[in-house]
């Protein structure tokens, strides 16, 4: 909720060329609503079942499913209530929100998957079967000293 508030507040801020921007409460009530319901469509969508250290490309396919929503999400709310977002705003938004939204899930698999595999030696395993992912979980258990 925190990054897409933010990438709410950092679309106008970067449009109207202003670093203390302050929305309206109509822009306010805007970027809750829009927020709210981006959670909501990436709950229905599956981006919170997923174990971020196996997040694969069909996850980031999920957040820009998300993010075209909520930017489209923005516009009619904008257009219902009569709210000044210029044209631009949905577009720098969803640009934003996907930086933020995909950049963090990226980090934390980097972080959670780097640390094991950076003082590792390659191998490749010729094989295939049970025995082939016995061995595979085996090496990948051993603790990189012992090698």
């Amino acid at each position: 909720m925190f990054f897409l508030s933010f990438a709410f507040w950092g679309a106008f801020a970067l449009r109207l060329e202003q670093q203390a921007w302050l929305p309206t409460f109509d822009q306010l009530l805007v970027c809750v609503v829009t927020v709210v319901l981006t959670i909501c469509v990436f709950i229905k969508l599956g981006l919170y079942r997923a174990v971020i250290r196996y997040l694969s490309d069909k996850a980031f396919l999920t957040v820009v499913y998300g993010v075209i929503a909520s930017a489209l999400c923005m516009i009619v709310l904008g257009y219902l209530m009569q709210v000044f977002i210029p044209r631009s705003v949905p577009i720098i938004y969803g640009a934003l929100a996907f930086v933020f939204v995909s950049g963090t899930r990226l980090g934390v698999r980097m972080m959670v998957n780097h640390p094991k595999q950076r003082a590792k030696e390659a191998v490749a395993i010729v094989g295939a079967g049970e025995t082939g992912m016995a061995l595979a979980s085996a090496y990948a258990r051993v603790p990189s000293t012992a090698l």
